[in-house]
């Protein structure tokens, strides 16, 4: 990676000289660049940084489900989460309010007659976007998700 990392510090150098980053520390530097690392996510920052739609709204019992489950997910769980949702392991520095687009949750539609809660929630990371059935319990979606997101890691499909 060599060459990688001589083409980010030539580039990089166009926008600030290097005696600027002095006064920061490695830590900081490593924020700014690759986003945040894994941190307990609040359920007022996760409401705020998420957008519902499509059938959702920030008062859907679902999507309350939904910030409950986030926000009691471990750093591991975190980083599984922002993979499948926007194909990046960190947030970027400013968190779920920063992210471009903006996390939308939607309303899965599921056949009629079908249980929604047999349903994974599915992606659009180019958009990040989350569709989410309309699970009957909290312990559903907790199930589905932990689920899609070890699973679905690698996955990659049209629909």
């Amino acid at each position: 990676v060599h060459a990688q990392v001589l083409a980010f510090t030539e580039g990089f150098s166009q926008v600030f000289h290097p005696s600027m980053l002095k006064c920061f520390q490695t830590s900081e530097l490593e924020e700014l660049v690759c986003g945040q690392r894994g941190q307990k996510w609040d359920l007022s920052e996760l409401s705020e940084g998420i957008h519902a739609a499509q059938g959702y709204s920030k008062d859907s019992v679902q999507f309350g489900y939904l910030i409950r489950y986030l926000s009691e997910l471990d750093p591991g769980m975190q980083k599984l989460f922002l993979k499948y949702v926007t194909g990046s392991p960190r947030l970027p520095f400013g968190g779920f309010g920063r992210l471009s687009p903006v996390l939308t949750v939607a309303k899965m539609l599921t056949p009629e007659g079908d249980c929604p809660d047999l349903y994974l929630p599915s992606v659009m990371t180019c958009q990040n976007y989350l569709k989410v059935p309309e699970y009957s319990a909290f312990e559903v979606l907790v199930q589905k998700f932990d689920y899609a997101l070890k699973e679905g890691q690698n996955e990659f499909t049209l629909s």
